[in-house]
């Protein structure tokens, strides 16, 4: 016998409930505040935009999360207009310490909000646009002490992404008789074939067979440059809508692995886990 959603909730909600009471303990309790909670939530009020009481019951379960159970990544989930972007940016704020990184990904379009709404909240923050060039900013970090304020650093997933173009490289001697593939580290002879691949490696040496493409656009993904140079500099990583970040075939699924790979924190934020597809009952 088929049961619909509606009526399967209505005759065996109040026992599933009584189910998830018992055996899920949540790390944070609006009802139960421990001293943590208590002195988390005076921080709080040192910001100049003062979030709503259900923005802060999430701001502190997910601060908790971090700072107290020592997780690596955690997932906002909240519909558009709950103030995503405010949460996220508090959580930051509840670090303990004076001065700390925060790099955000987002959509293009939603680079200015997030640098408007970062100098509207944490007072004397520094907030840095990295969608246009922004390899200067990165550069200047490789080189910088610990910070001393709260820094926050945006950039647009498109620009994260975006990489320089390869193609494959290797030596060929070549006679009227006879063409030779040759590897250009170890000069060790190589089957025509597997140079075919993309990105191939040296099957001898195990090194590169491959170069950057100058006639291609000469550009260099910051995802890959911040995996590369600045692992571990920044505190928390933020990937606003990271639902349209799925896929780890595609660029934008690898530009989410480099940076959180590379941040101590991973917090993603989504107001759909399901990418904004609904099955209508009796599709």
């Amino acid at each position: 016998m088929e049961l619909a959603l509606k009526d399967f909730l209505g005759k065996y909600g109040p026992s599933l409930k009584k189910k998830v009471i018992d055996r899920l303990q949540p790390l944070y309790n609006p009802k139960r505040k421990d001293s943590w909670d208590e002195e988390a939530g005076l921080r709080l009020e040192q910001l100049k935009r003062k979030p709503f009481p259900a923005q802060k019951n999430a701001i502190l379960a997910l601060a908790k999360g971090f700072y107290v159970r020592k997780r690596k990544g955690l997932i906002l989930v909240g519909e558009m207009g709950v103030g995503k972007t405010l949460c996220a940016i508090a959580v930051a704020h509840l670090l303990s310490k004076p001065g700390y990184r925060v790099l955000i990904m987002c959509p293009p379009h939603l680079v200015q909000k997030w640098l408007r709404e970062v100098r509207e909240t944490i007072p004397h923050a520094k907030a840095v646009n990295l969608n246009g060039n922004g390899l200067k900013e990165l550069e200047e970090l490789r080189h910088a002490g610990p910070p001393t304020r709260p820094e926050f650093y945006v950039m647009g997933r498109e620009r994260a992404k975006l990489h320089y173009r390869y193609r494959n490289a290797f030596l060929v001697l070549e006679t009227e008789k006879t063409r030779r593939v040759l590897c250009p580290s170890c000069f060790a002879e190589i089957d025509l074939d597997e140079v075919r691949a993309k990105r191939p490696l040296c099957p001898k040496c195990k090194q590169p067979m491959y170069q950057a493409d100058h006639t291609g656009p000469r550009r260099f993904a910051k995802a890959e440059y911040i995996k590369k140079y600045l692992k571990g500099t920044f505190h928390i990583f933020v990937a606003d809508e990271v639902h349209e970040l799925k896929g780890g075939t595609t660029a934008q699924g690898q530009a989410l692995a480099n940076l959180a790979g590379a941040a101590k924190r991973t917090l993603a934020l989504t107001g759909t886990l399901m990418g904004g597809y609904v099955r209508r009952e009796g599709a």
